[in-house]
C-alpha cells in the first residue's frame, strides 16, 4: 500500500529532477490537454522533457513531456498532455 509519504518522495524526486533541468523557477504552471497540445508546438526558447525521462513520475500511455519556456514576459511551466487513467496511467 502506498503511503503518503511514499507519494511525497515520489513527487519530491520528480519535481527535483525537473528543477535540476531549466535555469530559473517556473511563476505558472499549466496542464495543457489534449485539446491544448498544439499550443506547446508554438513555443520558443523551452526546454522539453519527455514524461518517460522523469524519474518517480506516472506513466501513461500518451506521450507528453514537461515544458519550461520563458517566451513570454512571465516564465511558464507546462505539461503536455495530461497523466490521468483514462491515458492509461500507471503508478
Amino acid at each position: 500500500m502506498t503511503t503518503v509519504e511514499d507519494e511525497f518522495s515520489r513527487a519530491e524526486a520528480a519535481a527535483q529532477f525537473l528543477l535540476s533541468k531549466i535555469p530559473l523557477r517556473p511563476e505558472i504552471g499549466m496542464i495543457l490537454g489534449s485539446g491544448l497540445g498544439s499550443l506547446a508546438d508554438e513555443l520558443t526558447e523551452s526546454v522539453r522533457t519527455p514524461y518517460t525521462t522523469i524519474p518517480k513520475f506516472p506513466r501513461s500511455t500518451a506521450i507528453g513531456e514537461y515544458i519550461f519556456t520563458r517566451a513570454t514576459p512571465r516564465r511558464k511551466s507546462l505539461f503536455r498532455f495530461e497523466f490521468s487513467n483514462a491515458w492509461g496511467f500507471e503508478r
